[in-house]
């Protein structure tokens, strides 16, 4: 096969080894490669740094490009050693680029063309004294560098540099106290076109007006070096600057400004504003907005905004004294704001045209007098025109804001100027005085929505605020009501009734988990009835991988859904006597994992409706203070879950067994034999039981291996457990009849008062993999232990292991490990 890269690749080679010019490229070298004087570019990646041939000298006359990378090495003592005279005969070199390397003491020869010097990571000493033999050269970057004096090179620039780049990242000065220029130094580089010093600098901002060549600047400076008065920076093309001690670079950042920790005047940055890209405010005093306080025209380049502490700040943006004419914040993309005790929203007054058009995240948290964050009252005749409002925002994540009665506060004649078409993950949470989060309008159209996660919200009622708008859309057609959820999570919110009550939603086909705690009061979460159009309202497939529900109150359903497979195909999921009922044909097949806790009244999970619905890839299944659960398993159920791997029982009091006895099953609740097939659970592999008073015995016995698979069964405090197999009703005791676990490596039975045996009596357990055995408080085990010639551990009625101790008062431990068996026994 050949591909496309491999044609780029050939044809660029033939292309650079005709006429003039020829180039090579080397990759990893270990040795030397033969090369003659006739290239005019070269390129050595990652060269060892005990390279074999590795010469002193080389002749390269025609040689104008050369890139020299060393091994990536953890110490800088380990990086590729070349020597000055290296260089020597390359008299036509205009570009070097090192790279991970280490110079002699004598430094770089005389090399009169070199116009770009880059050294990356390197080690260089002597470097002042190179610099004079380059005359010719225009851009010097030192980027994570060590030298040994850097005053002395910058002594060296005037009259020679004409870009300028000092290093980003400084590794001479362990302690980072930054760079001391001496007075007067830069503004005699009047030829400068970029400056770039990231560590901290002495510089006299003053001396920036003599450099009238200036486009890029990069700064880290301390408050007290901004002038006060009659200083603005100059326009720059680019610039990256910090004002204060927290610092953070961007490399993606075209123009970016960032200011910390200061209540003076910002008039010195006036010429950045029209253009900047990146703001940070965090901590700075003196402002009530940023428009038109900071910029009058609106900050229309602006993509990213992040205030924090910005404590005298009230919005974003002030109208009032405007006609609709101002055009701002058109470019934003992320907003970010963080502990602003004095913001009461973003806009005050007419909203500006084109206002937060472009807008992809916002994230506001611990604001704590904010009430309302989108009011639209007025609209100019721009923008009744213009995109709607918030259409590309995707993330809104808010925390922390106890005043803020409503999000989105719209009039309802102003309904089609907010829409929400692109928004995929909303996060609410602690925001103790919302009712609602959504109006049936703007639900509508979140038709992009992947994750919905609201936690800690203590007055809310509903998700979607239906009786909050007097007309709902009318359409000929069904609406549609996120079709696209894969993950919805609700967490103590006690007044929460319903996530969607309306009759009208229709959707959920992407929906992959649901999780929801502490909601005491929940009646529904969907509503899936016939909508007002006389159509089902179908959720083909619940593809829920995760379904939790934990301490959801007295709720009558969680999930109303009728499925008109069989026309009167009906699931309700809730909090009363069963969790699911299930008539007509319907499939659980993508639930994965399912956990019910604190569900009081719940007192059978699902009936035995096998012939109509499926949990073919159940893996996982806990149960947590269910307290009036009787059973878990009827008998089909236990058949048909067949990838289960995981079970977790706790404080479920009523239990008394996991799989209903047969002669309990209705003769209605299915139409087959289940005698018919096999009791297994192939792919259990982790039982824990725990606090389960009432519960007699965990599974029954036939004549096929029930769990195959099982490496752990835990059984602690269940008072009336007497055994953990007992024997199905038709199946005979064999004398000496074997079960085997060939898998179960720890066994665990705790405080178990009414445990007489582990297996039916006259039948003993073998454990061939068995690592760690711990037997506690079983007063009436009459079930002993031992241990073969093949280091095989045995289970058998009638061997009292504890003998002549008095059980009541010992318990043993039976360790076995790959160094050899120990048993502990204890008062």
């Amino acid at each position: 096969t050949i591909r496309i890269h491999d044609v780029i690749r050939d044809f660029a080679h033939w292309l650079t080894s005709t006429g003039e010019n020829r180039f090579m490229v080397k990759d990893t070298l270990k040795e030397w490669p033969h090369m003659d004087e006739s290239y005019t570019a070269i390129a050595l990646w990652n060269c060892s740094s005990i390279i074999k041939n590795f010469p002193d000298k080389v002749e390269f006359s025609k040689l104008k490009t050369l890139f020299l990378v060393g091994e990536r090495k953890r110490k800088r003592d380990d990086f590729l050693v070349v020597f000055g005279t290296f260089f020597e005969e390359m008299k036509a070199l205009q570009v070097l680029l090192l790279q991970r390397v280490s110079f002699s003491l004598k430094g770089l020869p005389s090399l009169p063309n070199l116009k770009t010097l880059w050294c990356y990571n390197c080690m260089l000493k002597n470097f002042s004294s190179s610099l004079t033999n380059m005359r010719s050269l225009e851009i010097l970057s030192l980027t994570g560098t060590e030298i040994d004096n850097v005053v002395e090179i910058a002594e060296e620039l005037p009259n020679m540099v004409s870009r300028h780049i000092i290093p980003k990242y400084f590794y001479y000065s362990p302690t980072d106290e930054g760079i001391n220029f001496p007075p007067g130094l830069v503004s005699r580089l009047t030829s400068l076109e970029e400056l770039h010093v990231v560590p901290k600098i002495n510089l006299n901002l003053l001396e920036l007006k003599s450099l009238s060549r200036l486009t890029a600047l990069s700064l880290r400076l301390s408050t007290n070096q901004i002038p006060l008065e009659d200083f603005v920076l100059p326009k720059l093309q680019r610039y990256s600057i910090v004002v204060g001690e927290n610092y953070r670079f961007n490399r993606e950042a075209f123009r970016r400004l960032d200011i910390q920790d200061f209540s003076s005047s910002l008039s010195a940055f006036n010429n950045l504003f029209c253009n900047v890209e990146e703001l940070n405010l965090r901590n700075v005093g003196g402002q009530k907005n940023i428009v038109p306080s900071i910029d009058e025209m609106g900050v229309n380049e602006l993509t990213s905004l992040q205030l924090k502490s910005c404590n005298d700040m009230e919005f974003l943006i002030d109208t009032k004294n405007d006609q609709g004419s101002t055009v701002a914040f058109s470019n934003l993309v992320e907003l970010n704001i963080e502990s602003m005790v004095s913001l009461k929203g973003l806009c005050y007054g007419v909203s500006p045209t084109r206002f937060l058009q472009n807008l992809k995240q916002l994230i506001i948290k611990d604001c704590e007098e904010l009430e309302v964050i989108f009011q639209i009252d007025k609209l100019s005749e721009k923008m009744k025109r213009q995109t709607p409002l918030l259409s590309n925002l995707t993330i809104l994540s808010l925390h922390s804001l106890p005043k803020l009665k409503r999000i989105w506060e719209v009039k309802p004649s102003h309904r089609a100027i907010a829409s929400l078409q692109s928004l995929k993950v909303v996060s609410i949470e602690s925001c103790d005085n919302l009712k609602t989060i959504f109006s049936p309008c703007l639900a509508l159209s979140m038709l992009h929505l992947q994750e919905l996660d609201i936690r800690y919200i203590d007055r809310l009622e509903q998700v979607i605020g239906f009786g909050e708008e007097d007309e709902i859309i009318e359409n000929d057609s069904p609406l549609c009501c996120w079709p696209k959820l894969r993950i919805l999570r609700i967490e103590v919110c006690p007044n929460l009734k319903y996530v969607c009550a309306n009759t009208w939603t229709q959707g959920l086909q992407s929906l992959e988990s649901v999780y929801i705690r502490g909601c005491s009061q929940l009646i529904q979460v969907f509503n899936m009835e016939q909508n007002k159009h006389g159509q089902d309202i179908v959720l083909p497939e619940l593809g829920s991988q995760d379904l939790v529900l934990s301490n959801v109150g007295n709720s009558r359903q969680l999930c109303n859904i009728y499925v008109p497979v069989l026309n009167e195909g009906y699931i309700v999921v809730g909090n009363h006597e069963e969790v699911f009922q299930v008539q007509g044909g319907y499939s659980f097949s993508s639930i994965r994992s399912f956990l019910l806790a604190n569900l009081f009244e719940v007192r059978v999970i699902w009936n035995d409706f096998a012939q109509v619905v499926t949990l073919e890839n159940l893996t996982t299944l806990t149960l947590k203070d269910c307290k009036k659960l009787r059973y878990i398993f009827s008998p089909m159920m236990a058949r048909i879950l067949s990838h289960l791997k995981d079970l977790f029982i706790e404080e479920c009091e009523e239990i008394e067994r996991l799989i209903l006895a047969k002669d309990q099953v209705s003769s209605s609740s299915s139409n087959c034999d289940t005698s018919l097939q096999p009791m297994s659970f192939p792919n259990l592999t982790r039982i824990t039981v725990t606090n389960c008073k009432n519960l007699n015995s965990l599974f029954p016995f036939g004549f096929v291996p029930v769990l195959p698979k099982l490496e752990t069964l835990i059984v602690i405090r269940n008072s009336k457990l007497e055994q953990v197999f007992e024997l199905e009703d038709e199946v005979e005791v064999v004398p000496a009849k074997e079960m085997k676990f060939d898998k179960l490596n720890f066994l665990l039975l705790e405080e178990l008062p009414g445990l007489i045996h582990f297996c039916p009596k006259g039948y003993h357990s073998v454990f061939p993999a068995m690592i760690r055995l711990q037997v506690r408080d079983c007063p009436k085990l009459t079930t002993g232990f031992f241990i073969d010639s093949q280091e095989f551990v045995h289970f058998k009625t009638k061997v009292y292991i504890l003998q002549p101790f008095n059980p009541t008062l010992f318990y043993v431990i039976i360790i076995i490990t790959t160094q050899g068996i120990t048993c502990k026994i204890f008062n």
